[in-house]
């Protein structure tokens, strides 16, 4: 969503990638649009949408990933950063300046051993790496964005916070057992935002919920009655 637009990607039978497109005001769609990405290749694909201005990337995971990013009205196929398999999680914050978490184990690693962050300042054209958040390998990493100087990236059990857009990292929140995952996350203001966190278990999936107003340095669980 942008400040006048609502965009929405869906993957469609024999793997067409479209994208439509309908102003906040009104229900007035329009689409779709064909996008040159394929379905990345299995039964059950999914499209992450992220626009910024007049720029948009499109990422369609599913065995694998494959992307597209739009420049001057014209979509065209956009490399990733990563390679392997591709970022865990990644975020365009501005239309030039984009991040990216590298480091997922998995059958196509990109022969990394490290958790690191990678970012642009070209619009995804080249990235750089900027930042070290583990040591080793995460299997599950996402990336939650105040700003572009304040992010958050939960890996593993942790929550990570960076005040200087992802050069140093320190640890805002560490759940009580490493089987803890975040589930989703977002900033809804400047400083203030949420994160859920989820520990599956062999009858049920256990949840909690962590808000912070100062952008992610500290973090309180919410108690639901």
């Amino acid at each position: 969503m942008t400040d006048d637009s609502v965009h929405v990607a869906s993957v469609q039978p024999g793997e067409r990638t479209v994208l439509f497109t309908s102003p906040l005001s009104r229900d007035a769609w329009t689409g779709p649009t064909e996008i040159p990405v394929p379905g990345a290749g299995g039964p059950h694909p999914t499209a992450d949408l992220k626009v910024a201005g007049s720029r948009a990337w499109m990422v369609v995971t599913n065995r694998g990933q494959e992307a597209a990013r739009l420049v001057d009205g014209t979509w065209t196929p956009w490399k990733l950063p990563c390679g392997g398999n591709g970022p865990a999680d990644w975020h365009a914050l501005s239309e030039k300046r984009l991040v990216a978490l590298c480091g997922r184990v998995g059958p196509y690693s990109d022969g990394g051993t490290t958790t690191r962050l990678m970012t642009s300042t070209d619009g995804g054209v080249t990235f750089t790496e900027t930042g070290q958040l583990s040591p080793t390998l995460t299997a599950d990493a996402a990336l939650i964005a105040a700003d572009a100087t304040h992010l958050v990236a939960a890996v593993g059990e942790r929550l990570l916070t960076s005040t200087d857009g992802g050069e140093t990292w320190t640890v805002g929140y560490t759940a009580p057992d490493r089987n803890w995952r975040e589930l989703s996350g977002e900033f809804v203001t400047e400083t203030n935002g949420f994160v859920i966190l989820a520990r599956p278990g062999s009858t049920q999936l256990a949840t909690t919920m962590l808000t912070t107003r100062d952008a992610g340095a500290t973090w309180t669980p919410v108690a639901f009655d």
